[in-house]
């Protein structure tokens, strides 16, 4: 039972977060999105098993706020070069290493990936193939950082 309120609870603080409003018709309208989310998620048999809930929220708290601000700040990066004149990209395609554990941590690093602007997730597996625009985006891949922050959260991790 903990884990349904713990999902539930998430998604609203996340909702919550990105509404910013208290209007009735609006948060009748995200609890209704919250259910939906919540028995879809349940149907389709793809709940978040591998880590508990204090994991979850753990994470929640401390590795979205990096998240945000990563993607912030490629966000701006990317602006800058597609309005520069000369276009400074150079695209290309790099293996990253993944030894994350869990079916979680290596979700969560994908979609982390490619949520931050100038990457993208192709394929999962030991390694991650991923479509980096410039060098840069594909170095920050390499350098580990984010997937090390990913791997201390999972069960095993330092916490």
């Amino acid at each position: 039972m903990a884990r349904p309120i713990a999902w539930i609870l998430v998604l609203a603080l996340f909702w919550a977060g990105l509404s910013g409003y208290a209007k009735p018709l609006l948060v009748g309208s995200g609890i209704v999105s919250i259910g939906l989310a919540y028995w879809f998620t349940r149907a389709a048999g793809v709940e978040l098993k591998d880590w508990s809930v204090p994991r979850l929220l753990w994470a929640t708290l401390t590795y979205l706020p990096w998240l945000l601000w990563q993607v912030l700040v490629s966000n701006l990066r990317v602006i800058k070069i597609v309005w520069s004149p000369k276009l400074p990209i150079a695209p290309r395609v790099v293996e990253v290493p993944c030894d994350l554990q869990t079916a979680t941590g290596k979700a969560l690093f994908a979609n982390s990936i490619t949520m931050t602007p100038g990457t993208v997730t192709l394929s999962v597996g030991e390694t991650f193939l991923v479509h980096a625009l410039t060098e840069k985006d594909a170095a920050a891949l390499l350098d580990g950082s984010m997937l090390a922050r990913i791997k201390a959260l999972e069960p095993g991790g330092s916490e």
